[in-house]
């Protein structure tokens, strides 16, 4: 499994998020898209709520900032925000072997299961700038406690609200389904 895409700012250089994709995959085998569903649902990436899903985007967020006295308060003077995003996928290890119709039929799932996941990446995506541009406009403040519990109160309103929109998205496209990583008859989670 991948580490994820470190994005560093710094308050002299632009904010512009620096990617580093990692994808990582388990097998599953089987002849028919119901076998294949069913290897998903046993083997699949294991959700925070303890669920099985047929593939996911991990996201870690963190940043480091430094700060500087100024006469008579406390100031931010550097930002680094890093992101690491983890996306896990199913591979069908014997493709070869099924049935013209579910090999036919498995580009398309598992491009709209990575449809799907792209979405929580750039989701994850939006979420670092945010914590970058909120940790960086932060107005100085009269003591370094005061200012250093600000930071901290703005980061975790940051991830706060990505997890949200995280939750949002799954909710608004139903884990996928409205972008095709469901197809007809299959057993959804």
């Amino acid at each position: 499994m991948r580490d994820a895409p470190a994005v560093s700012f710094a308050l002299h250089a632009p904010p512009t998020p620096v990617v580093t994709e990692t994808n990582s995959y388990y097998a599953i085998r089987g002849f028919t898209q119901q076998d294949l569903q069913r290897q998903m649902h046993r083997y699949g990436p294991r959700g925070e709520d303890g669920r099985r899903y047929d593939a996911a985007t991990l996201y870690h967020m963190t940043n480091t900032y430094s700060w500087r006295r100024e006469r008579d308060d406390c100031r931010i003077q550097t930002v680094n925000v890093e992101l690491s995003l983890r996306t896990i996928l199913p591979e069908w290890a014997n493709p070869q072997d099924a049935p013209p119709g579910p090999r036919d039929d498995w580009p398309v799932r598992l491009a709209a299961l990575r449809r799907h996941e792209d979405g929580h990446r750039a989701i994850d995506l939006k979420g670092a700038q945010a914590l970058w541009d909120a940790v960086s406009a932060l107005p100085p403040a009269p003591d370094c406690d005061a200012f250093q519990r600000r930071v901290k109160e703005a980061s975790e309103s940051v991830v706060r609200a990505t997890e949200a929109e995280n939750e949002r998205y799954e909710a608004a496209t139903q884990h996928g389904a409205t972008q095709g990583a469901w197809p007809d008859g299959d057993l959804q989670p």
